[in-house]
């Protein structure tokens, strides 16, 4: 079975009127008028393209960490100007 097979599926490649090239590994289809042609990646081009995914979910990481702790830090002043102000109102009231 080919990774064809597993991402595009058999229907898919009826539906598209896809020529497989069995030799060069080539799946080639019309999309929107244009020919495409679907190579699979080189030892080389795939370990550039996990460090390219890597860097980005490191990047997505960091970006949702940075979000959560100013997130938190806004709460916490939140709640000690509730707590200021609850202290304020009572030694008003004395």
């Amino acid at each position: 079975m080919h990774t064809g097979h597993l991402l595009l599926g058999r229907p898919w490649e009826f539906d598209r009127r896809v020529r497989h090239d069995g030799f060069a590994d080539q799946y080639t289809f019309k999309h929107n008028g244009k020919n495409v042609t679907l190579t699979p990646l080189s030892p080389k081009q795939v370990l550039e393209d996990q460090q390219r995914l890597k860097h980005s979910m490191e990047q997505l990481r960091e970006k949702e960490k940075n979000k959560d702790s100013k997130e938190k830090k806004e709460e916490e002043s939140k709640e000690k100007n509730k707590n200021f102000e609850k202290n304020m109102s009572g030694e008003k009231g004395k």
